[in-house]
């Protein structure tokens, strides 16, 4: 089993999706008293959501390596609207 390495990567959430950025980096954490843990922790980012402890078995097989570069550009392009621009909850059939 090979261990995640800090880095930038990219992911799909299901096939066919849009690529999503991928940040593993080790941080200190801080518990609920705002100390410092004893040891830092290896972080895994995923398009702005933190996972603490990311496991191989569940991202190792999910994730690409890719350069600072291509990673700023995957974060520059996910906006909010990046997802369906064009979706309206509003205007769109109900699913019941």
């Amino acid at each position: 089993m090979t261990p995640l390495l800090p880095g930038h990567y990219r992911t799909r959430l299901r096939k066919g999706a849009a690529w999503l950025p991928v940040l593993i980096r080790v941080e200190h954490s801080k518990d609920d008293e705002g100390r410092v843990a004893d040891r830092p922790r290896l972080v895994l980012w995923l398009g702005g959501e933190r996972h603490e402890r990311p496991s191989y078995e569940t991202w190792g097989r999910k994730i690409w390596p890719v350069s600072e570069a291509e990673y700023r550009r995957l974060v520059a392009a996910q906006t909010p609207t990046s997802g369906s621009p064009d979706f309206n909850l509003k205007q769109s059939p109900s699913l019941f």
